[in-house]
């Protein structure tokens, strides 16, 4: 079951990388608020399988983002140096970065 669970972590954080696209304006880059726009688009999850959130700031030094989860076994982890500031899930993130 936590197999699962963390599979369905990584097609979220997929899901939301999709919307955060989706939302791109070459002219400025990714909205201020990204938190915000994917709060008001009900389609996108910003809660794992057992109620934790999805952690997603923006990088305003390379005017994109990062975003992270802890993931219950460490099988699927990658991208640890792309953690947003408070992720630390023992060699168990999940973490991208745009």
């Amino acid at each position: 079951r936590s197999k699962a669970r963390d599979a369905r972590r990584i097609a979220d954080m997929q899901q939301i990388q999709n919307s955060l696209e989706l939302s791109y304006d070459p002219a400025v880059g990714y909205p201020a608020n990204m938190v915000a726009l994917l709060v008001k688009q009900p389609s996108t999850p910003t809660e794992d399988p057992q109620g934790n959130s999805y952690v997603l700031v923006g990088n305003s030094a390379t005017l994109g983002y990062n975003l992270g989860i802890c993931l219950e076994n460490p099988d699927g982890s990658q991208g640890a140096a792309n953690c947003p500031t408070g992720i630390s899930c023992s060699g168990k993130e999940y973490c991208v970065a745009q």
